[in-house]
């Protein structure tokens, strides 16, 4: 088994294919690279390592690379200043951040990048938890809840379990008085 990641915008565009059909599915790669999967296999059992086989794919796919549409363009940008700002917390903020319209920023996202973009939100907003959780810092899950756009520790709180499979209590030796 292996995989291939895209940047936000690059699958749609590539194959021509809207990433969100693939989302919580498995299928087979050969309509993707076209190449039968027999032959895939034989690939990667023959190659001397994983690299030699990754770099192989690289070569097949950079092969049929062709310049991004205006639209994968929008949604590559649109990810990326919701990884970059910590203000974007929800589809508002980042309609009024990027100047794009709320309806047009889901059907970019649906076509584009194969999820809505308060998952994408909610997935850097997490990571940014895990990070500060990372610092070794003490720290009030209220507050950390709080300066990641959270309302109440209790949604910060269901949000990481969901992500991570623990409490955000979990990682953290946080004082009693929360």
């Amino acid at each position: 088994m292996f995989g291939i990641k895209f940047r936000p915008g690059a699958f749609a565009d590539f194959f021509r294919y809207n990433p969100s059909r693939l989302l919580n599915t498995h299928t087979v790669i050969e309509p993707f690279l076209r190449q039968s999967e027999n032959h895939l296999v034989s690939q990667l059992r023959s190659a001397e390592d994983p690299k030699t086989f990754a770099n192989h794919i690289d070569k097949v796919l950079i092969s049929r690379q062709k310049p991004l549409t205006t639209k994968a363009q929008d949604a590559r940008a649109l990810v990326e200043l919701i990884a970059k700002s910590e203000e974007i917390n929800n589809l508002t903020d980042l309609s009024n951040t990027s100047g794009i319209q709320p309806r047009t920023i889901q059907r970019l996202f649906q076509s584009h990048v194969g999820v809505n973009p308060k998952w994408v939100i909610e997935r850097y907003r997490m990571l940014a938890a895990v990070d500060k959780i990372n610092t070794g810092q003490d720290l009030r899950l209220t507050d950390l809840a709080q300066s990641l756009g959270y309302f109440d520790h209790a949604h910060f709180g269901k949000a990481f379990k969901k992500l991570t499979g623990h409490a955000p209590s979990y990682y953290l030796s946080e004082p009693a008085d929360t």
